[in-house]
């Protein structure tokens, strides 16, 4: 896990921690309460996103960056990492932090919306009102919902709406597709992705992939990493526990899913899984079952 200074700051203010929960890809939640303090936030290695859930009022952003002159209940936070900021508590709140790595945010915009992640940026903004991101936030619950696998799974599918509402605040440039020095053009992406969605069942190799833009195994590897901000040995893996899902949603038994979706045998298929998601396949097919259509 990177270093949290945010976190580690309220660790050690009159902030109290009502509860936190930590998912895969370094994403962590934690749930505070804080009255009568001032806090001055410091260069974190990770993204910060907040909403207050309740009170708030009598809550003040000292350096100068607000919307508004104080919080509210529901109101947004945004803290990019490497930014500084001090706050005044003056009465009693509550407010829930969501932080992720900037990696993993670009990663989603890559693999998920097929944008360029280089010309997003997460904006500073504090005491922001978004009523479609603050109803999103809203799902994430409370710490007493964070202990259950099956909840669990449910924030992790909030998460990934919280970022699509993230990246659809910005002005879209990133629409324009255009390609990065070094990357994938989006033509060879395309001839990339649809080649490993097509050889799911079988294990597939970096130089046959490679073999698909004509590029060797050594710069195809650095242009999808470039391209995907992940290495393509975790993509595969996660388009393979895409396909277990789908595969799951049917009705399928693990052991038949197993051979079908590319993994060497049932057991394999329960490690990839537990890696991505954090609960075993036996959680993961009880969430699919339960999750309204």
């Amino acid at each position: 896990m990177n270093k949290q200074a945010i976190y580690d700051t309220l660790s050690q203010s009159n902030a109290s921690l009502r509860g936190e929960l930590r998912l895969p890809s370094d994403i962590r939640l934690a749930a505070w309460q804080n009255e009568l303090d001032r806090v001055s936030y410091h260069t974190d290695e990770v993204h910060t996103l907040s909403i207050y859930t309740h009170g708030g009022d009598q809550t003040f952003r000292l350096d100068g960056r607000q919307h508004q002159r104080h919080g509210f209940k529901d109101a947004i936070c945004i803290i990019p990492q490497q930014q500084e900021s001090v706050w005044e508590i003056k009465g009693r709140f509550e407010f829930t932090h969501v932080y992720f790595t900037d990696t993993h945010l670009r990663e989603f915009i890559a693999r998920e919306l097929d944008l360029e992640p280089l010309l997003f940026s997460l904006p500073d903004l504090a005491f922001l009102q978004h009523h479609r991101l603050a109803a999103t936030m809203q799902k994430l619950g409370t710490p007493g919902d964070w202990q259950d696998d099956i909840q669990r799974l449910h924030i992790q599918q909030v998460i990934v709406e919280i970022f699509a509402e993230l990246c659809s605040m910005q002005t879209h440039q990133a629409a324009q597709r255009i390609n990065v020095s070094g990357g994938l053009s989006s033509r060879s992406k395309k001839v990339v992705k649809d080649y490993i969605n097509a050889h799911l069942f079988r294990p597939l190799t970096i130089a046959e992939i490679a073999a698909t833009v004509s590029l060797s195994e050594f710069h195809f590897a650095r242009a999808f990493r470039q391209t995907f901000y992940t290495s393509v040995h975790r993509y595969i893996e996660y388009c393979r526990v895409q396909h277990v899902m789908m595969l799951m949603s049917q009705g399928l038994k693990l052991v038949d899913i197993a051979d079908t979706a590319g993994f060497s045998d049932q057991s394999h298929l329960s490690r990839v899984v537990k890696r991505q998601t954090g609960v075993t396949p036996k959680y993961l097919m009880r969430y699919l079952a339960e999750r309204p259509a």
